[in-house]
């Protein structure tokens, strides 16, 4: 984790030190503190790496300039004359990723929000640009990869933002809209390719989430058309197009080669893999390659002049592919062991997947398909069998995802199988899925309702933690906060399984009368036996749960909650 600071009155040298993993930066006194800084999003939401973006941050700053927090290393920020306004400075050896920042200043911090670095060559949408006549022209960069991305904003109702980008018959045109799903604009945008005299070649809704993605082959050489426009993610009574300062989105388009999937979608820790490229305009030398894992939890995968960047997942088990061996197989029947990750596809009619395990008296299964999540077409059933074929369980939906995971306690030594089809039973070249399947152990995790925690000097504050037992864990948990600064104490609080701390504990923190003014992040993490510590996570704001740690401030102001 980084702070990184426009203002002069940071004591450091001597006045360092860390705090849960994070820098700590004590600020000096300055003016009477005011509210804290409020963030709602970014524009434009990301930038290409080895560039420096000037970024607006709508929300309010009572003090202006303030400080800035990125969760790694990568991006200098400074803060520019106008209030709100940014330098986003991006690293050339930046991986591409979303990154999470804070504005702050020694009355407090923003809620994190997201900012999405790329590879690709960048432009910003420039109004007019909501008809055919008035399109934005797209640069799509010359070969190999012939592709770009849009920041541009659906600002007011009846809204439409037009492209114009120049494709040759034959070329597949890819159209991709990150807004909801990465950014959690509150929009539900609609994507379609246009042909100069207005024909709707092809219209895409919802594809990852609800953000909409368009691969279409070209028929005729010439000016080609990307339209978006959008609806309210939250639906509302109004049947017309929307449109809001917050309706931020990023388009990438590409007519050069584009990856979409690999098979597998996941990466053995041990040993060497065989990886097989899907997606367009692919030529032959980047179908297949072979990758070790890395040190890290997942692999990322670039290539030059490729217009994509995937990320696998490292599993410390087998990572197979299931597909029909053969043209005559229509489904996929293999005998696994646990634990084990399987990718697979979806593409003949009614197929089902079948995987038959071992498993054992006492032994708990926990086996997931992801397919909706991971932007793919599939909707995955999930069914639990026993030897026999008899069904013991079938999930469809969990929650408000479309992805399925079911949770087994086995009564006896047997053999089960997990079968994988769609619900809808289509098929696609899309239809893909991820199905992992693990021994279910007793754990827990641990969550914060807050992103940040405010406390005046002599004064003390509540910080609610939730604790989610896992598989029947039954041990005390004891919750605390990591390496809090001098002048600030926290009492421990233990979280037992058969009273109302079961789910729920109060942790107290108590600044000292002189305790000095400090705002930085802070790490409250729970303990039980001999396991490693759980760090808990934030899940407040519009963004969702986030990997992040909550923020503390010690002001002399009064205490917000």
């Amino acid at each position: 984790m980084r702070l990184i600071t426009s203002c002069p009155q940071i004591v450091v040298g001597a006045s360092r030190r860390w705090l849960g993993g994070a820098l700590l930066v004590v600020l000096c006194a300055a003016e009477p503190a005011k509210a804290a800084p409020e963030v709602q999003s970014f524009f434009p939401p990301g930038g290409q790496r080895g560039q420096t973006v000037e970024v607006t941050a709508a929300g309010k700053f009572p003090q202006w300039p303030v400080h800035f927090w990125a969760d790694r290393p990568g991006l200098a920020i400074r803060a520019l004359e106008k209030s709100g306004t940014l330098a986003v400075q991006i690293a050339a050896d930046t991986p591409p990723d979303v990154y999470w920042l804070r504005l702050f200043d020694d009355s407090g911090a923003s809620a994190p929000q997201p900012f999405v670095v790329g590879t690709l060559p960048e432009q910003v949408e420039a109004e007019p640009n909501d008809a055919l006549d008035k399109a934005q022209p797209v640069a799509l960069h010359e070969a190999p990869s012939r592709a770009s991305v849009v920041n541009g904003r659906l600002n007011k109702n009846g809204d439409v933002d037009v492209y114009q980008v120049s494709v040759e018959a034959g070329q597949t045109i890819v159209a991709d809209i990150d807004a909801n799903a990465i950014l959690r604009s509150p929009v539900d945008a609609v994507l379609q390719v246009v042909s100069a005299d207005g024909f709707v070649l092809a219209q895409n809704d919802d594809q990852h989430g609800i953000d909409p993605r368009i691969a279409v082959t070209i028929p005729a050489s010439g000016t080609w058309y990307v339209r978006v426009f959008g609806f309210p993610a939250v639906a509302n009574q109004s049947i017309s197009l929307d449109g809001d300062d917050a309706y931020n989105y990023r388009l990438m388009v590409c007519t050069g080669p584009c990856v979409d999937y690999t098979l597998p979608l996941a990466l053995a820790r041990e040993g060497t893999q065989a990886i097989e490229l899907h997606g367009w305009n692919l030529p032959p030398q980047l179908t297949r390659l072979n990758l070790s894992a890395p040190s890290a939890t997942d692999q990322l995968l670039e290539w030059p002049g490729v217009a994509a960047v995937l990320r696998l997942p490292v599993v410390e088990h087998a990572s197979l592919v299931a597909l029909p061996q053969s043209a005559e197989a229509s489904s996929v029947n293999l005998s696994v062991a646990l634990p084990f990750t399987a990718t697979g596809r979806i593409a003949a009619p009614r197929q089902h997947d079948v995987f038959t395990l071992g498993v054992k008296q006492g032994e708990i299964v926990v086996a997931k398909v992801e397919s909706r999540s991971l932007g793919f077409d599939l909707d995955p059933v999930l069914e639990l069998l026993d030897a026999s074929g008899n069904q013991l369980a079938r999930v469809d939906d969990v929650g408000e995802s479309r992805d399925a995971e079911l949770v087994h306690a086995v009564a006896a030594d047997s053999d089960l199988q997990l079968a994988v089809s769609d619900l809808h039973n289509g098929t696609g070249p899309r239809f893909v899925y991820r199905l992992t399947a693990v021994r279910g152990r007793p754990d827990f995790a641990l969550s914060l309702d807050t992103h940040q925690l405010i406390v005046a000097p002599g004064a003390t504050m509540e910080l609610p933690v939730n604790v989610e037992r896992q598989h029947a864990f039954a041990e005390p948990i004891t919750i605390a906060i990591e390496n809090l600064p001098t002048g600030l104490h926290v009492e421990p609080a233990v979280s037992q399984a058969a009273d109302d701390s079961a789910k729920r504990v109060i942790l107290k923190v108590t600044a000292d009368a002189s305790a000095a003014k400090v705002s930085a992040p802070i790490r409250v993490t729970g303990r039980a036996g001999d396991q490693p510590a759980r760090t808990a996570k934030i899940t407040a704001g519009a963004h969702g749960v986030q990997p992040l740690d909550p923020w503390l401030t010690v002001s002399a102001a009064e205490a917000k909650p």
